[in-house]
């Protein structure tokens, strides 16, 4: 658990309304925190949907009463008050924004920078993450083309000079959240040194903290930047292969970025996949080179990654993608203990099934020769994949995500199959309302 995370410390005891009341989605259970947590946590909330619409004046005296707290404030408690104090900070950047209002005059900009920039060196990551993605809110509300080139001079500079890990990880992220929240257009200029600084970053194999974030800003950029990351798309694919086969699997957190630049980058390429020119061949290539490294490493967590990049390959070049090695891949991790592989495998076999279902239920029978259970694999091969594990998954897990992308895709196999095979069918849904009986 964090140190000023309230997590683990809900009990019904804190509220006993809770007992009664229906739980939020995706609310986090157990339920209530304690009332000085809630308390905080309701005036975070509050404090954001009133920001827009207060004064500029006052605006300007909250910031900057924000900014004595923090420095009066020592150790732990410093950090507390930090943490609170840029979660109300981003809640009414983030309210700006969707009133598309603007954050005031100069001296409300420069308290707010002030603030932000105090916290990008930070020796905590989750303050370091909360200034970056503060400093891309602000830069969205501002919409001043000077002021947000001015941001980026800053992390400029900073990435430049600094040596040390905390520096050099806040301003990358730094970059990454200006270049997502004001978009491709907006920060194009700044786009070429962004990504070159970024890319030699990324190559710091002195410091996998620091490869990591830069990685992560990548891949913010390539998500965001549209057709005005296509020039950049080479070297940053080469850049990631060569990084899969040269980190040692020990650094998961490092593959894992590689996957979600991956990721990034297939999405800024985009229809252009299907292509026949040898640039695209060549791209398309990589992709399934690194998604093969990514499939072979130990980690479940870089595994779900490199099933994510397949999906996302079957999206936009579904003919150059081998479906007799993948769909046996994504049956077996069904039965992972991990919840992220299920949920990674579920999701594609989802989107598989709602194009190619025939395709799929047929590749799954290559599976019953490996089974040694005679009953399951007759079931398979008369109703597919669906019969067999979909449904018994439908009973056993409770990921709300999980259980959405199960039902769609056992409709997608039902749509699909069952006139061809109506009496194996019913006899199959018979048999599952038996059994629930």
């Amino acid at each position: 658990l964090q140190p000023n995370s309230a997590s683990g410390s809900g009990t019904l005891e804190h509220d006993s309304q809770s007992l009664f009341l229906r739980c939020p989605p995706n609310e986090p259970i157990p339920g209530p925190l304690p009332l000085g947590v809630a308390v905080i946590d309701s005036s975070v909330k509050l404090y954001g949907v009133i920001f827009p619409h207060v004064a500029h004046k006052h605006r300007y005296q909250m910031l900057q009463h924000f900014n004595e707290c923090i420095h009066q404030a020592k150790g732990s408690r410093q950090q507390a008050v930090q943490m609170n104090v840029f979660t109300a900070v981003l809640c009414a950047l983030k309210s700006l924004a969707e009133l598309k209002a603007s954050l005031g005059p100069d001296d409300v900009k420069k308290a707010a920078f002030s603030l932000i920039m105090d916290a990008m060196s930070s020796n905590n990551p989750i303050l370091r993450c909360a200034a970056g993605e503060a400093l891309g809110r602000m830069a969205q509300v501002v919409g001043d083309s000077k002021f947000i080139a001015e941001m980026a001079q800053h992390s400029f500079d900073k990435l430049k000079s600094a040596r040390d890990v905390v520096s050099r990880t806040g301003h990358s992220l730094a970059l990454g959240c200006l270049h997502r929240y004001v978009g491709g257009m907006g920060s194009n200029q700044h786009l070429n040194t962004s990504v070159s600084i970024l890319l030699a970053l990324a190559q710091d194999f002195n410091s996998p903290v620091v490869q990591v974030w830069a990685l992560h800003a990548l891949a913010l950029i390539a998500d965001s930047g549209g057709p005005m990351y296509r020039s950049y798309v080479e070297p940053t694919l080469s850049l990631v292969l060569q990084l899969l086969l040269s980190v040692p699997p020990s650094s998961v957190d490092v593959h894992q970025c590689l996957g979600k630049c991956l990721s990034a980058l297939i999405t800024s390429i985009g229809p252009e996949l299907q292509g026949n020119s040898s640039a695209v061949g060549t791209a398309r290539l990589y992709c399934l080179v690194c998604c093969a490294v990514m499939q072979a490493h130990p980690d479940s967590l870089v595994q779900a990654e490199a099933i994510a990049c397949l999906q996302q390959l079957h999206m936009f070049a579904p003919r150059h993608l081998n479906l007799s090695s993948l769909v046996p891949h994504l049956c077996e991790n069904l039965t992972s203990s991990h919840l992220l592989l299920r949920r990674a495998a579920v999701s594609c076999l989802r989107q598989l099934a709602t194009r190619e279902a025939c395709d799929v239920s047929a590749l799954a029978l290559s599976l019953v020769g490996t089974r040694k259970d005679a009953k399951t694999s007759s079931h398979i091969a008369e109703t597919g994949i669906s019969s067999t594990i979909l449904f018994g998954m439908l009973d056993t897990e409770v990921d709300a995500q999980l259980l959405s992308d199960l039902r769609d895709t056992i409709d997608s196999l039902l749509q699909s199959l069952a006139i061809a095979n109506l009496g194996r069918w019913l006899a199959l849904l018979k048999d599952v309302l038996s059994a629930s009986a």
